[in-house]
């Protein structure tokens, strides 16, 4: 142990009222270490400050072995693969010493650990082995890791990482420190924050007035004119009924409220587990097995539920024009009249999302990691707040989207913006329409190869390539279109009763139902195998990843068909179709 960071973390396996602690002969070790570390004047200052405390064992104020408490120890379970001790948070922001004016400050290293084979690529290297051996037990490296420290406050960012540095063993790498004191984890409101606690304010304000109007207005049965019928859009009781009432009748495409439902749970659960798999954990050996298990396919590729939602959306927006208007009414008013109301349904939520995440989310939380989430969404968000309230952030650069998540909303708006175009032309020229919208999913879909060419199609096994694909492919609407505009044809085929209703075999309803499900369990886990082989499977994955959205989105096109026109069955019909629970929750 030659360094103050090892020795920190070494002490901290004895007590401190043992009794055969050679305090002085650590007192002199840490002395000497300390000079050859390159920290500011001050960090230095409060550091021998602190090896003075933690000499005197017997001392009132112990905020030296507080700090010491604080400070990463040689993790447990490490057969688990436990890599990662993030020390004790709050304990270490807490420290406070009135006498010594210390406080604490919680830094939070990242380390990047190498094998001793590593090239100079070791990164790469590293991430492939760990991604592709460790299925055949061989576990030869964990390539992340996280340890804390706890320094004197007015330690900078800079002289944590320098004592980190200085501690650093051969094949380890720090690539990052992230520091917080008390006053960070516990700033004060800013301007911003001050101003979204009024707009809030306000607007509770404005629906409690609005509740209680709406309900004296209900006891006395008054018929509301103008200004009560703007009012209640603001009641949370007229507002509360709509949103729990269970729907009399079920929609005109009725099989889609179950789709909606089962997509929506997929993604949840997605969201969820992904969530508690990044997490620092004492099982992760029993999480590593689970990540290479066949069946984390229905977590890793959840995201289908999304062109489900888009296959859903395109045709119910195509549906719902086809049925209710005429074939000349598409009009600059109409036009106009449209994206208006797409918009304003849309947009004031939006608008108090951007608020709440730009101002006053940070102030939600804490904890080692929460700097590290809130960061670029905080600042992200009061610089690209315009164009997320403009729907057009997922074509900007990607790296820098505010609520990275409504993604889905950007696309499905633009697409929306299409819809009167597509409208004319299939009222124009029907046969010539379906045919050029085929063709713009061909465009699209040769696109999305191009992008993955381009990215050598290392987008799922390398970590620095992840970015790429969600900036080229994955929140782009020209690579996202294809099953959005697949449910423009459905949603016009079903409103043509000549070719929407026709009536097949049944021999060939039911190989069609077995293809389409089958496709559906090759989408999410025929790609496993090609993942976790020991070579990479080139051919295999650039067939996959052009086309698993496309033909699972044919795949629930034909479910949404086949229910609407009574080829599913009368139990399958009944649980998508006329189910109360589903019905519900959509």
């Amino acid at each position: 142990m030659n360094n103050i960071f090892v020795i920190l973390l070494a002490a901290s396996f004895f007590q401190i009222g043992c009794s055969h602690f050679e305090s002085r002969s650590l007192k002199e070790i840490l002395e000497y270490d300390l000079d050859k570390i390159g920290t500011s004047k001050d960090c230095k200052n409060s550091m021998k400050l602190f090896i003075k405390r933690l000499h005197s064992v017997r001392s009132e104020d112990n905020w030296a072995f507080k700090m010491l408490d604080a400070t990463s120890k040689l993790p447990q379970t490490l057969i688990s693969y436990n890599v990662d001790d993030l020390g004790n948070f709050q304990e270490c922001i807490e420290i406070e010493s009135r006498n010594d004016k210390i406080m604490g400050k919680y830094c939070l290293g990242d380390l990047i650990l190498k094998d001793k084979n590593a090239s100079i690529g070791f990164e790469k290297d590293l991430y492939l082995k760990y991604s592709i051996t460790h299925i055949e037990g061989q576990n030869r490296a964990i390539a992340h890791s996280r340890w804390a420290i706890c320094l004197p406050a007015n330690c900078t960012d800079e002289d944590a990482l320098q004592q980190i540095k200085y501690a650093q063993v051969p094949g380890i790498d720090v690539y990052s420190v992230t520091c917080q004191t008390y006053e960070d984890v516990y700033p004060k409101l800013s301007r911003g924050a001050v101003f979204a606690v009024y707009v809030f304010a306000i607007l509770g304000f404005i629906v409690i007035l609005a509740t209680l109007d709406d309900i004296y207005c209900n006891n006395q049965k008054q018929t509301k004119g103008c200004i009560q019928l703007v009012v209640t859009a603001f009641s949370a009781y007229t507002n509360g009924k709509k949103l729990f009432e269970l729907p009399k009748y079920p929609s005109e495409v009725s099989c889609v409220d179950g789709l909606k439902v089962l997509s929506m749970v997929w993604i949840v659960l997605l969201h969820a587990c992904k969530v508690l798999m990044e997490r620092p954990s004492y099982n992760h050996k029993e999480i590593t097995a689970m990540k290479n298990s066949i069946y984390i396919g229905i977590i890793d590729y959840g995201n289908l539920a999304c062109d489900t939602f888009f296959v859903i959306g395109g045709t119910l927006v195509t549906y719902i024009h086809f049925k209710k208007h005429k074939s000349d009414d598409i009009t600059v008013l109409w036009i106009l009249k449209h994206y208006f109301h797409r918009y304003i349904r849309l947009a004031p939520s939006l608008a108090g999302l951007v608020l709440f995440s730009a101002t006053l989310l940070k102030y939600t939380n804490s904890g080692p990691n929460w700097p590290e989430g809130m960061a670029d969404l905080l600042g992200h968000c009061e610089e690209n707040w315009w164009s997320t309230l403009l729907f057009i952030q997922n074509e900007l650069d990607h790296t820098k989207m505010c609520v990275m998540q409504t993604w889905y909303l950007h696309v499905d708006m633009q697409l929306y913006i299409f819809s009167p175009l597509i409208f004319w032309i299939l009222k124009k020229y029907e046969k010539k329409g379906i045919a050029i919208l085929l063709l713009t999913c061909a465009g699209s879909i040769v696109l999305c190869l191009f992008k993955l060419l381009q990215d050598d199609l290392l987008i799922i096994i390398e970590r620095s390539h992840r970015s790429h694909i969600n900036e080229n492919t994955y929140y782009k609407t020209e690579t996202r279109l294809v099953p959005w505009f697949m449910g423009t044809i459905l949603g016009y085929i079903l409103t043509r009763n000549n070719i929407g209703y026709i009536r097949l075999p049944k021999k060939i309803n039911i190989l069609l139902w077995i293809l389409s499900l089958t496709v559906m369990i090759i989408c999410v886990f025929g790609n496993h195998y090609s993942l976790k082989s020991p070579e990479y499977a080139r051919i295999q994955s650039i067939i996959y990843l052009t086309l698993f959205r496309p033909i699972f989105a044919l795949a629930v096109w034909w479910v949404i068909w086949a229910c609407q026109t009574n080829h599913g069955g009368k139990r399958i019909k009944n649980n998508l179709q006329k189910s109360l629970f589903f019905r519900y929750l959509q």
